[in-house]
């Protein structure tokens, strides 16, 4: 359940200005059930050494409304997968509320700066098929997961944790879900 206003959806796009420069720009829907109301959406950057925020304010109908807000993060330490380097992660917490000090609702989404590509060169048996991550090619090392139960609701955080870790202790650095 629910009053006045909850968070929606969150989505991002991240765009390299270049090697020491990225543009986050966080979009945020917003569901208001009351007319006219007036709130405020606080976007803010948690990570560690580094903080930044983005007051929204809110004076709309009733109805979904869409809000963003961007971020520019200097010299972002870049997410790396499994074997190749640090998975780092950015935090931003948004907080949906009157302002004051009450809050209707609230999410957090952790975020890794990166790039990817899928490379496909015409090559002497027909194409290449890779990735490169920030750049450099990745050898992939994977596997294929088949989801654990035929009732997903079943399946716990903690099972989908420990299979998580067991791939990567076994030095597999890609999963395909079916």
């Amino acid at each position: 359940f629910w009053n006045k206003a909850k968070i929606e959806h969150i989505n991002y796009t991240q765009k390299f200005i270049n090697d020491s420069l990225v543009e986050i720009t966080m979009n945020c829907e917003v569901m208001i059930d009351q007319y006219m109301i007036d709130a405020e959406l606080d976007i803010t950057l948690e990570t560690p050494n580094m903080s930044d925020d983005h007051y929204l304010k809110i004076s709309s109908g009733s109805g979904l409304c869409d809000f963003d807000a961007t971020f520019l993060i200097k010299n972002p330490k870049k997410w790396w997968c499994n074997g190749m380097g640090e998975p780092n992660m950015y935090r931003f917490k948004f907080e949906l509320g009157n302002g004051y000090s009450t809050v209707w609702d609230s999410k957090t989404i952790e975020i890794g700066i990166r790039t990817i590509e899928l490379i496909q060169d015409k090559d002497s048996i027909g194409k290449s098929f890779y990735f490169k991550l920030n750049g450099i090619p990745v050898f992939i090392k994977g596997a294929n997961v088949i989801p654990p139960d035929n009732f997903l609701p079943r399946v716990t955080k903690n099972d989908y944790k420990s299979l998580v870790k067991n791939a990567k202790d076994a030095n597999m650095n890609m999963l395909r879900v079916w």
